[in-house]
């Protein structure tokens, strides 16, 4: 009864949340709305500094947001701070309380976003290495941000594992707004302007660092400054820059040879599938990739299937892409109906180029996902495609990885995905752990096939586990100590490289 009682508090919470940053959205549409907002964040930040008052255990607290950046739009904009703690502090005790005295202070429980809200340890704060983990859409080559406890800035130049920190958070904004973009839908005025600031400063970032070639297209800047400044023939606007947005993305000629024995566990309805996409001109392929682990046969669980766009034909245009989202659309909604489905499928727009930066530079969500790939991937043109990866990003990204795990574990966001879901789940993620360390380790690695070659890698008291067991509340510490166990090798191993990384606590 009193978890229904909590239950039924937080979601009027949420909602109230949602209502008051709503109406400070539509505010700031409005003229001169800026002077008033801009007080709101003031005061937003002001009173996010009697924290430390109330927990003393908070020495310092910094704001990552740039107030003054051109791209901070008061009312759209989040402000994102980072906690510092004691180093003898409990950063999961520290981390709730915090969050719980934001929560009841107005107007920082609309404007701060608890929900990526890092905390720090003093020494873990003081190492480049750690402290690059939040560096995210800068385009600066130095960055400064302010404390709001001692009124003085931080400054420090932004090395290499900030510039893969950098690309990493560009190509996530890529994949959020436009290669996950695959349904047809009704595209609010806010979706549209956050497209048009997400996509343009993820393109100029990877332009700048000379990740892609230069935007020379003067009217995708124009489009992206209309879409950007709320200009009220956005939605016009909207499908003649999202078409150029994929034509620089169009810069690379594919390079492939041949491919041999291509795994053939997959339906044949999904096979007849993608043939039918082949034949529209803008498709140069469509890659399968099986989710990690497998235990038969036969393909089960989730195929993420990225379709290659590609003007080898015909230049990615409007009416084509819309021709092809309709098809996806059309054969989701026939999976949708198909009960106890044995393979799911996730469908992603993608480029050679994309593909080829994403490989090279190892960015990908798994560190290890283009070795992966270059193992699993099923080309429907029977093809296999020719990347090579860096070893000095796949070590970058690795570390990333590591920083971002560790943050989930922190903030309990690992917690609330694992538990309740089905025990796989969890197993999947010990054995990318594994494949991680085999990696650092120099050992040959090689993809578990069956059940019980995964389970080898884990500690014997989760034997009794099976794959669609649900996790349940009390199997939790078990696992996690598997996984914070595995984590910690991990951190071990970069440290013999990377010293500083010995100061990030679990």
């Amino acid at each position: 009864m009193k978890l229904m009682i909590y239950s039924g508090i937080r979601v009027e919470l949420v909602k109230m949340k949602t209502l008051r940053q709503w109406l400070i959205a539509l505010i700031s549409t409005l003229p001169f709305a800026r002077f008033i907002l801009k007080s709101l964040y003031s005061l937003a930040i002001n009173r996010a500094k009697s924290l430390p008052g109330i927990h003393p255990e908070i020495v310092d607290i910094y704001l990552l947001s740039n107030l003054s950046d051109k791209n901070f739009v008061y009312g759209q904009s989040d402000l994102n701070i980072v906690l510092i703690i004691e180093d003898d502090a409990k950063p999961k005790v520290v981390l709730a309380h915090a969050r719980k005295t934001l929560r009841q202070i107005w107007p920082a429980n609309v404007l701060i976003d608890l929900n990526k809200l890092p905390v720090l340890k003093e020494s873990e704060f003081k190492t480049p290495l750690i402290r690059s983990h939040l560096i995210t859409g800068s385009s600066r080559t130095v960055t400064k941000w302010e404390s709001l406890v001692k009124n003085k800035e931080v400054e420090f130049k932004v090395l290499d594992q900030g510039y893969f920190a950098k690309h990493y958070f560009h190509i996530l904004m890529l994949e959020k707004f436009l290669l996950k973009e695959v349904n047809p839908r009704t595209y609010s005025k806010h979706w549209i302007r956050s497209y048009g600031k997400n996509v343009s400063l993820a393109l100029e970032g990877l332009s700048k660092d000379g990740l892609i070639k230069e935007i020379k297209d003067s009217k995708w800047k124009r489009y992206a400054a209309k879409l950007f400044g709320f200009s009220p023939f956005a939605r016009f606007y909207f499908p003649e820059q999202r078409e150029r947005t994929w034509r620089i993305l169009d810069q690379d000629e594919p390079r492939y040879q041949e491919a041999s024995d291509q795994d053939t566990g997959y339906p044949e309805h999904l096979l007849r599938f993608l043939d039918q996409l082949l034949e529209n001109p803008i498709v140069e392929d469509a890659l399968i990739i099986p989710s990690l682990l497998q235990n038969t046969d036969k393909i089960k669980g989730k195929a993420f299937i990225d379709v290659i766009l590609s003007s080898n034909k015909k230049k990615v245009n409007k009416k084509d892409f819309k021709r092809l989202q309709r098809q996806i659309d059309q054969f989701m909604d026939q999976e949708a109906k198909v009960e106890d489905a044995e393979l799911k499928f996730d469908f992603n727009f993608t480029t050679i180029t994309v593909l080829k930066l994403r490989q090279q530079r190892a960015l990908f969500t798994y560190p290890l996902e283009g070795w992966y790939r270059g193992q699993k991937a099923y080309s429907a043109r029977g093809r296999q495609y020719n990347f090579h990866i860096k070893k000095e990003c796949v070590e970058q990204a690795i570390i990333h990885f590591l920083l971002l795990q560790f943050m989930r574990f922190r903030t309990q966001k690992l917690a609330t995905s694992l538990i309740g879901s089905k025990f796989m789940k969890s197993l999947n993620l010990m054995n990318r752990y594994t494949l991680i360390l085999d990696y650092l380790s120099g050992k040959e690695m090689e993809i578990p096939e069956k059940y019980s070659d995964m389970m080898t890698n884990i500690t014997p008291q989760l034997a009794t586990y099976r794959s669609k067991d649900p996790v349940q509340e009390e199997d939790w510490p078990l696992i996690k100590s598997q996984l914070v166990y595995s984590l910690k090798k991990i951190r071990d191993e970069l440290a013999k490289k990377h010293p500083t990384l010995k100061n990030l606590q679990f």
